[in-house]
Order: structure tokens, then C-alpha cells, then sequence
């Protein structure tokens, strides 16, 4: 009986799991089922959707399958080409917009150039209207003319004939002057020649210190004399004439020897033994410094004489400075070096006048002028015969003026021996 029990609870559980199971079963079928609907649906959607962007027969293009074989989707591609696309209608519609106004810009030069064509063709039509008018304004002037012409003809013939004529008048007149002068240079070469016979009989006077036949030449008294010499510096000289005799500083003087004649005729540069220039100047006497030595072991000494041509401790002394000068030595003699003179003597006192009078202390003179050469037959040239001619006169000025000044028994002072005077030193 017990054996019998136990074989039917086994059944019993055995039915109870079959159950159990056909139900999961059941369960499980019916959830599967319902999923399959949901995914039949959501396939068939998916479908739908899909034929939307393409249908199966499009799948079958080669341009499709290209954009399925590519590694991003089908509708980034196409949008990427819209995008693209996008681009090049936006510049395309630019470049419509540009050859739009290109276009309207050719269309508004074209108006103008059919204006400017109509006003040029007017304007030609009027210039070929002005050129006409000109033409025959052009042809009744040269006919004018040609009548001027053809009536002055005669008159012009009749002027060059009366030209021809002078110029003939003209030659005879000239080879007429030329004999004139001739005659004139002759005579004045035989002038000259009795001049230079002159000249040179008053230079050996003047050499020899003579003035018209007087055997004495000219001598000039001191102006003053060295009073003491400094000791510590023996370059430092002191004079018996200051301030109210006329001294002034930069003022030169000569020294000579005392005793010794100081000729106013030499023609050489005769120096004294030195050249003092003023530095300080006092009411009664000044002090100098020796600037120049000139004769070598001949020392200054109290006693010797101070000369200056120019300076006078009374009285301002005339001068008739005449020539050009050549301070420098330099072989060109200047009218710039002349002004200098004048300003020296100015400067110490002296007067310049402008012409040589009886009144007259000083005849300064300048560099002699060469013996100008004679004129002669040969020379035709008009502008080298004036200036021989020139020269002659300046040389016989030159010579004029020291007989003047010998007649009036003025002292003659060349260059060199004025320098030598005033103790003229280049600084």
C-alpha cells in the first residue's frame, strides 16, 4: 500500500511540472509572438521611411550603390553636395551680378561712345567747314602778298644799289682812316721815343739822388729817437714821442743809426737796422717792439733815430699816392695793395689828395709800368692797338707825374723805399 502512494506523488509532480512548463512555454511563445509583431512593424516602418529616401528600384543605380559602398551615410553625402552645390550657385550668382554690371557698364560706354561719335562727326563737319574757310582766307593772303611783293621788287633793288654804293664810300673811308693813322702812330712812336730819352735821362738823375741838377741828394730829419731799451727783454723799446705827439698803436717805425743821413731818393730797399711796431702808448712817450731786424749785428741802441714817412708829431703831411702796389712781393702788383697804402696813411695821419700840387709833401708811386713796344704797320687789329695805346699813356703818366713832382720839388717815394720809411713789415 505505502510502495503505491509514492508512485502516484511522483505522477502528481511530474503533472504539476509539465504544467508548469507548458505555461512558461505558452508565456514565452505569446511574448515572442508580440515581439515578432513589434519588429515586423518597426521593419515595415523602417521600410516606409526608407523608400522615402530611396525606393528598391533606385537601390539598383550605379551612383546609389556608390554612395552605399562609401564609409559615411547616403544622405550626409547628398547634403554635403547641397551644401557644395550651395556654394558654387552662390558664386555663380556673384559672377552674374558682376556681368550684370559689366554688361550695363559696356551698354552705358557704348551710349557714350555713340555721343562722342556724333559730336566728333559734327566737329569734323565744322573743321572741314573752318579749313575751307582758311584756305580761302590762306589764298586771297598770298595773293595780297605776292602783290606786296612784286610792288616792293623794284624798291629792293633799288636799296641794294644804294648799299653796294656805300659799302664802296665805306672802303674808301676806311683805307683813308688807316693811312691817318698811320701817321698818327708814326708820330707818336717818335713821341715816345723822345719821352723814353727823357725818362731815361730823369731815372740816372733820380738814381744818382739828384732833383733838376742839384748834386745833394734829399735827406729826412727823425721823428724821434730810442730812450732806453728794457733790460729783461731787449726785444722792448721806449720812445720820446706818445700820445700827444700823434702816436698810435700799431703804428711802425724804422730805426736808423744815430748820425746817420736818412736819404729820402734811395731806389733800393735801403732798411734801417730794425722795425718797431707800437704796443703801448703813453702821454709823452710810447713803448715799441722790435718786429723785423734787417741789419745783421747792428744792435739797437739808446739814441738811434725812429723815421716814418708818414708821421708827423705836429702837423698831418699830404701824400699823392699813385700806381698799384705789390706789398707782398709777389710779382702782381694790385690795385687792392694801392687801397692798403692809402689806408696807411690815412691811418697815421697823413691827408690823400687827388692830384699833385705844390703843397703837396709826399709823391707816392706804385709799380713802374713796363716801356710799352711801339705801334707798328703791321699791327691792324683795332682793340690790340687801343691797348698799346693805353699802356703808352699809363707809362708816360707814370713818367709825367716824377718830373712834375721834380719841377715842384716834391720828394719821390717808390714803393720800396716807402715801405723802408714807415717800417713797413708783412704780418
Amino acid at each position: 500500500m505505502a510502495r503505491a502512494r509514492s508512485g502516484g506523488g511522483g505522477i502528481v509532480v511530474a503533472l504539476v511540472c509539465s504544467v508548469v512548463v507548458t505555461i512558461v512555454f505558452a508565456f514565452t511563445s505569446l511574448w515572442l509572438y508580440v515581439q515578432k509583431g513589434n519588429v515586423t512593424e518597426e521593419m515595415n516602418n523602417a521600410k516606409k521611411d526608407l523608400a522615402k529616401f530611396v525606393t528598391s528600384g533606385e537601390k539598383s543605380r550605379d551612383e546609389i550603390k556608390a554612395y552605399m559602398a562609401s564609409s559615411g551615410s547616403v544622405v550626409g553625402q547628398l547634403l554635403a553636395e547641397k551644401d557644395a552645390l550651395n556654394t558654387k550657385l552662390i558664386q555663380s550668382n556673384s559672377k552674374i551680378s558682376q556681368l550684370n554690371s559689366a554688361f550695363k557698364a559696356a551698354e552705358k560706354g557704348k551710349s557714350d561712345a555713340d555721343n562722342a561719335a556724333q559730336q566728333s562727326a559734327s566737329m569734323a563737319q565744322q573743321a572741314a567747314q573752318d579749313l575751307k574757310q582758311t584756305k580761302l582766307a590762306y589764298n586771297n593772303a598770298e595773293q595780297s602778298l605776292n602783290q606786296i611783293v612784286d610792288a616792293n621788287a623794284a624798291d629792293a633793288a633799288a636799296y641794294n644799289k644804294k648799299i653796294d654804293q656805300m659799302g664802296q664810300n665805306l672802303k674808301g673811308q676806311m683805307a683813308q682812316t688807316r693811312s691817318e693813322l698811320q701817321l698818327q702812330i708814326a708820330e707818336l712812336n717818335r713821341k715816345n721815343e723822345s719821352l723814353n730819352g727823357e725818362v731815361i735821362r730823369l731815372q740816372e738823375e733820380l738814381n744818382a739822388g739828384k732833383k733838376l741838377g742839384d748834386a745833394t741828394p734829399d735827406i729826412t730829419t727823425a721823428d724821434g729817437e730810442i730812450v732806453s731799451i728794457a733790460q729783461q727783454d731787449t726785444d722792448l723799446v721806449y720812445i720820446n714821442r706818445g700820445r700827444n705827439d700823434r702816436v698810435l698803436l700799431g703804428m711802425t717805425f724804422e730805426i736808423f743809426p744815430a748820425g746817420e743821413l736818412i736819404k729820402l731818393n734811395e731806389y733800393d730797399e735801403l732798411r734801417g737796422k730794425a722795425t718797431i711796431e707800437i704796443i703801448k702808448v703813453d702821454e709823452n712817450s710810447a713803448t715799441g717792439r722790435i718786429v723785423k731786424r734787417h741789419r745783421i749785428g747792428k744792435a739797437v741802441t739808446t739814441g738811434d733815430q725812429i723815421v716814418n714817412a708818414v708821421y708827423n708829431p705836429y702837423a698831418g703831411q699830404k701824400f699823392y699816392v699813385y700806381g698799384d702796389f705789390d706789398l707782398s712781393g709777389k710779382g702782381a702788383a694790385t690795385r687792392e695793395d694801392f687801397k692798403q697804402v692809402t689806408n696807411m696813411v690815412k691811418r697815421w695821419g697823413g691827408t690823400i689828395t687827388d692830384k699833385l700840387t705844390a703843397d703837396i709833401d709826399f709823391l707816392v708811386l706804385g709799380e713802374e709800368p713796363p716801356i710799352p713796344a711801339p705801334v707798328t704797320d703791321s699791327i691792324t687789329d683795332p682793340a690790340l692797338i687801343a691797348q698799346m695805346v693805353r699802356a703808352k699813356k699809363e707809362y708816360e703818366q707814370y713818367h709825367e707825374l716824377v718830373g712834375n713832382a721834380l719841377a715842384l720839388q716834391i720828394p719821390v717815394l717808390n714803393q720800396n723805399r716807402f715801405l723802408a720809411l714807415i717800417g713797413y713789415y708783412e704780418r
